[in-house]
This record gives C-alpha cells, structure tokens and sequence, in this order.
C-alpha cells in the first residue's frame, strides 16, 4: 500500500504535526508512505519534516501558486505511483485544487484529511468550490463533519477519522495548584487560535484567576505578533499572567509544575484539538467555547463550554472561587488508537474502490 501525503507549508510545532508524527510513525507494516513537501522556512519545520518517515519529494511552492506548481506535483505522482493521495488540510482547501488538476487523467482516488473548519474561509467562493474536488474526505472529528453538511453542496463521501494518539505509559497527572489556575496551551497566533479573543476578554476587568500561557509564537507575521502582545500588556494589568515559552520542551511539564484547574480553548475554528485530549488523558477539564471540541457538549462532562464574553466571565469567575463543580472525565480512547484509525481510513478507500 503505497500512498502520497501531500502537505502545505508547516510550521514544524503544532497539532497538525503531532497528529501526522503519530500517524506515520504507528503505521502498519505494507505501508509506505511518501511526501510531496514545500522546502522548510524554519529550523523547526526542517526539524519536523525530518522526523517523517518515508521518502520525501520536494513540491515546488511558488509565490501565487500556478501551473508550474500543479507540473511539478504531477510529476511525482509519476514517479511514486500511489495509491491514494492524501492532502492534508487545515481550512484552506486550495492545495486540493492543484492536487485534483495534477491528477487528471490517472485514476488515482484524492482524499482530503481536513483538520480545520472549512466553513472558516467558504466566504470564498473558490474555497467552497475546491472543497468539492476530492473523491473522499476524511474529517477529525464531529464538529468539522457538521461543519461541513452546514454548507452546500454537501460533499461526500465523508468519513469521521479520529486523530491518532499514543500514551506514554505513566502520564503525569495536572492537578489545581495553590491558585485557581486557567492554562492555555499552543501556538501564541492571533490568526486562529483565538489567544487574542481570550485575552481581550480577559483584559475586561480585574480577574482573580491565574492565566497560565505555555507555548510560542509560530507566525513571521509581525503585525500578528505585535496584536498578541498589545493584549498581553493590557492583560496583565488587570490580573496575573504567567507567560511559558517552552515549545522545545514538554509543555505538559510546565503545566503540571505551576498547576490548574482547567484548559482553555478559546476559538471555535478548531476540529478536533489534540490538546484538549492531552488535557484530559491527564485529569485536566477543559473550557472551550461551543463547536471546538466534541467532548465538551455538556456542561460538567469533561468540562464547560462558553458561547459568549458573558459566558467566558461566569466560567472565569467561578473558577476563581473554585465553585465550578469538578467536571467527570469520559472519552473512548480506544477509537483513538493508531490501528484503528488506519483501519477506518482503509475502509474509506475500499468502499470508494467498490462505489465507482
């Protein structure tokens, strides 16, 4: 079984690489994996793309994607001779479209992994439009499959595909500290990850709650940087901030070290969020606003969602008095399991091999 993974520009530190890391590396033993890559901008994508198995080919990416880029990807699918191809999609569905023209006339079946909203960018005519292409989708989780019936046409077939995690074997647990703690975990970018969002809430008024923040800046958007700190500063005036650069390390670490009593997810755009399943393999409930996570629909399993500022404030509030009831913890690791996942997304391929 041989397939192509087609990837955009990475950072080299997020979700999206931990999941592709897992899943590559946990893959069955007729597996052979090959990547259509960019060339790394940075030394952690260098870092990244390194620890991929499998051999790599170097896509050309130009400024404003063309032909030239659609030739090049077409060559090496001459070359490899897949399978499958698979194009790993954040919300920007436009990779897909030079995938689909690349592979025009060969048979071979397209397969969008999305792992983002694409209902973020279907303002976008053509964005909507590319969504269609592909002749499989697969979707992290049930808030992206939503996502996508919400708007049509509907594509399909869509095919639900868990993100693939592996747990040590001793997990260090994250209880409260001292002071009611609220943590963020991830990227420091204002461009989805909704950090800003929370800390302009945050800024509102005085907060008696810690905001832990454990992560980085992953962005070369100086404006987009320069956003994140403005809200920073005027956060920290009106509560206490502790800022964790730490994205070479364990971030976990740090949060277990200083201690809290819940994660925060504070952007919606999210499919299914790896850290929120880091943050409950290690007892830690979460607050993430409405649609961003499947496993905090309810209130008081696994955690508490929020839909507005108002909302935000009485969580945070009663947090800060630890009067928010203790959250009971269920999710069904097992269909996390790399095995399964694979074995789902093989289903997926037969049954559009017997449909045509």
């Amino acid at each position: 079984m041989r397939w192509l993974i087609v990837l955009p520009p990475m950072a080299g530190r997020g979700g999206l690489e931990q999941v592709l890391l897992t899943w590559a590396t946990q893959r069955p033993a007729d597996a052979t994996l090959h990547w259509a890559r960019p060339a790394a901008t940075t030394a952690a994508a260098a870092a990244f793309y390194a620890r991929l198995p499998g051999r790599h080919w170097r896509r050309r990416v130009g400024r404003v994607p063309g032909w030239d880029d659609v030739a090049a990807l077409g060559q090496i699918i001459d070359r490899v001779r897949p399978a499958a191809v698979i194009v790993a999609v954040g919300s920007v569905a436009y990779p897909v479209l030079l995938t689909r023209l690349a592979l025009l006339r060969t048979g071979v079946p397209l397969v969008a992994w999305w792992h983002g909203k694409p209902t973020r960018h279907m303002a976008d005519v053509a964005n909507a439009l590319y969504a269609t292409l592909p002749d499989v989708h697969w979707v992290c989780g049930a808030e992206v499959a939503a996502d996508f019936l919400s708007v049509p046409p509907h594509p399909s077939p869509i095919w639900r595909i868990p993100n693939p995690v592996t747990w040590p074997d001793a997990l260090q647990p994250i209880r409260p500290g001292r002071r009611p703690t609220v943590a963020y975990v991830g990227r420091w970018d204002a461009d989805q990850k909704g950090l800003d969002y929370l800390l302009a809430h945050y800024a509102a008024r005085r907060r008696q709650v810690r905001l832990l923040l454990v992560g980085g800046f992953t962005t070369q958007s100086d404006p987009l940087q320069a956003r994140v700190v403005a809200w920073l500063r005027r956060a920290r005036q009106q509560g206490p901030v502790h800022l964790y650069d730490r994205w070479a390390a364990d971030p976990w670490a740090v949060v277990a070290a200083v201690g809290a009593d819940y994660l925060v997810v504070p952007h919606d755009d999210e499919g299914e969020p790896l850290v929120v399943l880091e943050a409950l393999t290690r007892g830690l409930p979460v607050l993430a606003r409405r649609g961003a996570s499947q496993w905090i629909r309810r209130p008081g399993q696994n955690g508490y969602p929020f839909e507005t500022p108002a909302d935000l404030d009485r969580l945070l509030d009663r947090v800060a008095t630890r009067r928010l009831p203790r959250p009971v913890i269920t999710v069904p690791w097992d269909q996390h399991r790399p095995d399964r996942v694979w074995a789902r997304q093989r289903a997926s391929l037969i049954a559009w091999e017997a449909s045509r």
